[in-house]
C-alpha cells in the first residue's frame, strides 16, 4: 500500500471553485489536460447538492515502471469517479478509481478550505496492488503520477 496527501493552492475563492465543478466544460477542461490525449469526460451530473463527474482513460504508459508494462499485452483502462459536496466551511469530495486490466485498488479524499484570499485543495491519495515484487514498484509510480495529474487538473477550477 502506498499513501500521500497532496497539496495544490489555488488562486479563487470556494465559491468559484464550487461554481467550476458544476461545469460541465470545466470537466472536460480537467480531461484535456492528461498529456496522453486519451482521457474523456463520460458522466458529469449536479444532483441536489452533490456534483458527481466520471472520467475514463488508458493508463498512459510511462505510469508504469518498464517491467510491468512488459508483463502486460495492452495498458489497462481507468475509470475514474469523483464525488463532491459543499458545506459552509469546504468543498469536500470522495475519488475511486478502476483500473480495468491490474488488480489495484485507488481511492481519495479531497478537501477544499479557504486560505489566504484563495483555497487550498488537500487530497489524500491510498493505492493497493497486491502483487508481489511489483505491486510496490506500481503502487509508487501510480501514486507519483496521480499527484502530478491533480496538481494539473485543479488548476482548471480557478
Amino acid at each position: 500500500m502506498a499513501q500521500q496527501e497532496f497539496v495544490v493552492r489555488l488562486d479563487c475563492t470556494l465559491d468559484r471553485l464550487w461554481e467550476r465543478l458544476g461545469d460541465p466544460e470545466v470537466a472536460r477542461e480537467r480531461a484535456a489536460t492528461d498529456s496522453s490525449g486519451g482521457t474523456s469526460t463520460k458522466r458529469h451530473e449536479v444532483i441536489g447538492d452533490k456534483v458527481h463527474v466520471e472520467y475514463e482513460s488508458t493508463l498512459p504508459e510511462n505510469w508504469l515502471p518498464g517491467a510491468a508494462r512488459r508483463r502486460m499485452g495492452r495498458l489497462p483502462r481507468v475509470v475514474r469517479r469523483e464525488e463532491w459536496s459543499r458545506d459552509d466551511s469546504a468543498v469536500t469530495g470522495v475519488m475511486q478509481v478502476d483500473v480495468v486490466g491490474i488488480d489495484a485498488q485507488v481511492e481519495g479524499s479531497m478537501r477544499c478550505e479557504s486560505e489566504g484570499g484563495g483555497c487550498v485543495v488537500r487530497q489524500n491519495v491510498v493505492v493497493v496492488v497486491p502483487l508481489p515484487i511489483l505491486g510496490r514498484i506500481i503502487e509508487a509510480a501510480i501514486l507519483h503520477r496521480i499527484g502530478e495529474a491533480a496538481a494539473q487538473e485543479m488548476r482548471c477550477l480557478e
